[in-house]
């Protein structure tokens, strides 16, 4: 059954939406964090992360026809910005690619003698404790970030051939532990790898075997899963999300049904959950894990939009919506931009269209009374043309709106607010969101070039 009837959604959506547009000239301005490269070529800053309370990043200075690479952590004021190491160029030697976080350690996946090739590299925050963690003869994959599991940090690398091999790294003595040669399974591999309890589970190109890597030791556990049935449309499991003890999956390949499957390593706790039947002809289905709960979003050519919600169990799997605002007109939608759903809190955000307001924001907590309409954004049918969602982590969510500029959604309670025009977001080419505060890089005066700003967040609404 449908979530509500679109009578009943008319009549819920007629209450006043908390939509906040404010004039150009009253909207929050960002703070230049700090003119790196003075004059009008900028900085370029990218490759975002925080850690130990500072937001590191690269810089880029134009030097000619190549350009230096500067690894680079800041406050978010100038005088807390400071210089820690220059890598290399962008034509040769290290580079801050991929950070991540490793144990107490800040990692990056730097360029290794090739350009498809990386070595793992580490910083304790100084220039001269910026250095390779990995061994130069290990070809690190691009594709696949390494995994901390413990105190060991689990790497995939080149072979001899096309395959790919696993790597474990001590944290603490930095020795490198083989724990499998190159697996020509994984010629198609195309999934990271999943938490599984303290383990890891490896998918192969169709989804239908994991390697399952423990967190201590080195003995591997390959294993099928049994029982996933096989259509005509099916091209194995495509997509994966993680909960407490069990992976939740979803089938792909053209009109794939969309069943979702469980499992938690073993033939006995491996079976199909539930299935979205109302979407028939689905042109987009994403998997979104929140803490407890894992969210099936699926789309159709004509709007309809069913949202699935599930614990990994039979009896915890349940439907949250179901829109098919023009399920009976006899003319097809232009094809819209749909960004995928993303979890702000334990709140999921997705786009949907209820036949009044257009394709605009919506959220659900994972029941039906909490599944509803954010805001509408632009008023009216037509809807808000939203490219990206950015969350916050407190809840809301940043909504980068084509021509309509960026907006912070608060989804409990639903208040919209406008914080940069159009104009001034078009030039952002990289971002992160720490805590209350939005950096970018961007050109947004043209004698300082493209450098780094700060937006300071509005206060997450208690009303």
């Amino acid at each position: 059954m449908p979530l509500r009837s679109v009578p009943c959604l008319q009549l819920a959506l007629s209450l006043a939406l908390g939509v906040v547009a404010i004039g150009a000239d009253r909207l929050p301005q960002p703070r230049l964090v700090a003119d790196l490269a003075p004059g009008s070529d900028g900085s370029y800053p990218g490759s975002f992360i925080e850690w130990n309370g500072r937001l590191w990043f690269q810089a880029t200075f134009l030097a000619g026809e190549s350009s230096r690479l500067v690894l680079y952590s800041t406050e978010g004021i100038p005088s807390g910005t400071r210089r820690v190491k220059e890598l290399g160029t962008d034509k040769d030697g290290p580079n801050f690619g991929g950070p991540f976080i490793a144990g107490k350690r800040l990692c990056f996946l730097s360029r290794h003698e090739v350009p498809r090739w990386r070595r793992i590299w580490c910083t304790d925050g100084t220039g001269k404790g910026t250095r390779p963690l990995s061994p130069a003869e290990l070809y690190v994959c691009p594709e696949f970030r390494p995994v901390p599991m413990g105190d060991r940090l689990v790497a995939f690398v080149h072979g001899d051939y096309e395959g790919h091999g696993i790597v474990a790294l001590d944290l603490k003595t930095e020795a490198s532990e083989v724990l499998a040669a190159p697996l020509d399974m994984w010629l198609d591999y195309n999934e990271p790898p999943l938490k599984l309890g303290t383990d890891l589970l490896l998918p192969d190109g169709e989804g239908r075997q994991f390697w399952r890597i423990p967190q201590h030791g080195h003995d591997l556990a390959r294993f099928s899963l049994p029982g996933l049935l096989r259509v005509a449309t099916d091209d194995g499991i495509r997509q994966f999300a993680s909960l407490a003890g069990v992976i939740v999956m979803l089938p792909g390949g053209a009109n794939p049904p969309l069943d979702l499957w469980r499992t938690d390593g073993t033939p006995a706790g491996t079976a199909k959950v539930g299935s979205l039947s109302s979407i028939a002809r689905p042109e987009k289905a994403s998997l979104t894990a929140a803490s407890t709960h894992v969210f099936l979003t699926a789309y159709d050519s004509n709007h309809a939009c069913a949202v699935l919600c599930t614990d990994g169990s039979t009896d915890g799997t349940r439907l949250l919506l179901n829109l098919q605002p023009y399920k009976d007109a006899a003319f097809s939608l232009r094809k819209s931009h749909l960004p995928d759903p993303l979890v702000s809190g334990e709140i999921l955000y997705f786009m949907a269209d209820d036949g009044a307001h257009g394709l605009e924001l919506w959220r659900t907590d994972g029941t039906k009374e909490g599944t509803r309409i954010v805001s509408d954004t632009t008023p009216g049918p037509h809807g808000t043309d939203v490219r990206r969602l950015v969350s916050v982590g407190d809840g809301r969510v940043l909504l980068f709106c084509g021509d309509r500029g960026l907006w912070l959604a608060d989804g409990d309670p639903e208040v919209t607010t406008m914080l940069m025009s159009a104009e001034d977001v078009s030039s952002i080419r990289d971002y992160y969101v720490s805590q209350d505060r939005f950096f970018f890089g961007a050109e947004r005066d043209p004698a300082t070039g493209h450098e780094l700003w700060v937006l300071d967040l509005p206060a997450k609404s208690m009303r």
